[in-house]
């Protein structure tokens, strides 16, 4: 990024924070997957198991 070669989609403070320059996207706004990864078959703790019970789209 900073050799003026690359584009990233980032959260606006991240790219601020670095020193680079920021355009808003506005249309179409950009959405975001999320994703939880862990080792089977271990016992998930108490925060993964409520994340894993929300219905898919939940915001």
């Amino acid at each position: 990024m900073r050799a003026g070669i690359g584009v990233a989609i980032v959260p606006r403070r991240i790219g601020e924070d670095a020193g680079l320059p920021c355009v808003a996207i506005r249309q179409p706004e950009p959405g975001r997957t999320v994703l939880l990864v862990g080792r089977a078959p271990r016992p998930r703790n108490p925060a993964a198991e409520a994340l894993l019970g929300r219905p898919a789209g939940w915001s």
